[in-house]
């Protein structure tokens, strides 16, 4: 046999079972399809970062979700998604979040509602279910509501008040208690 022949017969044998007749079937391996989003949390109020910035104000915020539960990450989604402004690369001032459990989405929602990120911003987390309800609002011009009518209430502390301006001081000595009136003209009364 030529050299070339026992390269091929050794290549040969180390493909033997690579190449078969036997048909494809490729079958995708999809992940599970979850049909609701009890996973996925909006937190809103963040920061309007510049494009600068933006990469610094991800990795705070991801360090902050973290500590809550794990991040459901993907190879396309890191678990977190801030948005930003295709023409000028700043931040919108939310970011969408998905955890691996509902227990974990839902805490989440619990722990960073009144959460003082900086001195200017208290972040808000609602569940991604309650922004899609927000969707169906119309939009146009607001108008504000019509404040309720101004009602007096009554004076609860006017039991304290006395007509003549005086105050009024109390002393106790062993059982005894003395109530003394002082108008501040003339010695207590």
């Amino acid at each position: 046999m030529a050299p070339n022949d026992v390269d091929l017969a050794e290549e040969s044998a180390d493909l033997d079972g690579y190449f078969s007749d036997a048909p494809l079937d490729p079958e995708p391996n999809y992940p599970v399809l979850r049909e609701t989003f009890d996973t996925a949390v909006v937190l809103t109020n963040l920061p309007k970062a510049p494009a600068a910035k933006a990469e610094k104000l991800t990795k705070v915020v991801s360090r902050l979700v973290s500590k809550i539960g794990p991040l459901a990450i993907t190879e396309n989604f890191a678990g977190l998604q801030i948005p930003t402004d295709p023409t000028t690369g700043d931040t919108l001032g939310f970011a969408f979040i998905e955890y691996v459990s509902a227990v974990d989405a839902a805490q989440a929602v619990k722990s960073l509602a009144d959460y003082a990120f900086d001195k200017n911003h208290k972040l808000t987390a609602i569940p991604y279910i309650q922004a899609l309800d927000l969707e169906q609002i119309e939009e146009g011009e607001f108008t504000e509501p019509e404040p309720a009518p101004f009602k007096e209430k009554a004076d609860t502390s006017s039991w304290l008040q006395d007509p003549s301006q005086r105050d009024q001081f109390v002393v106790r000595h062993a059982k005894e208690t003395v109530v003394n009136w002082s108008d501040g003209r003339h010695p207590p009364i």
